[in-house]
């Protein structure tokens, strides 16, 4: 199961990069002076932009990832991934 470990790595690694660029872009609006964080009222901004990443991902590797889970259910010790 090496490589299974190793898009969950991939992937964590993405998640985690990700969570801190969107992270800078909501701190664009702090003063040095004050050390105050004006936030302004966009509820759904964080939403879509998880959305897109999740979206994105599915796009580009989902394919990928579902055609090694269907080539590795041969083996028996994969089986309870795909049931």
């Amino acid at each position: 199961m090496g490589h299974a470990y190793m898009v969950i790595l991939v992937m964590l690694c993405q998640t985690l990069v990700y969570r801190e660029v969107t992270a800078l872009f909501s701190l664009k609006n702090a003063t040095p002076e004050s050390g105050e964080i004006e936030h302004k009222k966009d509820p759904w901004s964080k939403t879509l932009n998880w959305y897109f990443f999740a979206v994105t991902n599915y796009f580009l590797y989902g394919e990928s990832i579902i055609y090694y889970f269907k080539v590795s259910s041969n083996h028996s010790h994969c089986r309870f991934i795909l049931s």
